[in-house]
């Protein structure tokens, strides 16, 4: 008695998951219009939801990457600036390796080049820097 009751619980679920044939189907076996605009409907938001999501995340990752270069580059230039005679120097950091080239001093300006050697590529940053007071004038990057 009891397995009986199992198998007419499961017939009701199936059918409450299931749409009825009247819905889907026409007399002749065809499937209706509005059904194949749904079922398109439902491909195309599944595809672009997909699609920002890996925008997203492509983005973000991105961003992480720029900022972590930036973070470096910001801790080349506090290091110069902290020196009175500042002299060149590497710098070892989970992106890669830092090397910081300094210049002579012209005009009260300081160029202090930094290049950025990382997983994906070199990159360089040029400062330029007041000699008395160690502030920023300009800032070039290269790719």
């Amino acid at each position: 008695m009891s397995m009986l009751r199992l198998q007419t619980v499961k017939k009701k679920e199936q059918r409450f998951l299931q749409f009825g044939k009247e819905w889907v189907l026409n007399e002749q076996g065809m499937i209706y219009p509005h059904i194949l605009l749904i079922l398109v409907l439902i491909m195309a938001a599944s595809v672009s939801i997909a699609d920002s999501f890996v925008s997203k995340w492509k983005t973000a990752d991105y961003v992480t990457d720029y900022y972590e270069l930036r973070i470096v580059e910001l801790m080349a230039v506090r290091n110069v600036v902290a020196q009175s005679e500042p002299a060149p120097f590497f710098l070892e950091t989970n992106i890669g390796t830092t090397r910081v080239t300094i210049s002579e001093a012209v005009q009260n300006e300081r160029r202090v080049r930094i290049e950025t050697t990382h997983q994906d590529g070199v990159f360089w940053a040029v400062y330029h820097l007041h000699s008395e007071d160690g502030s920023i004038l300009k800032r070039t990057e290269y790719y």
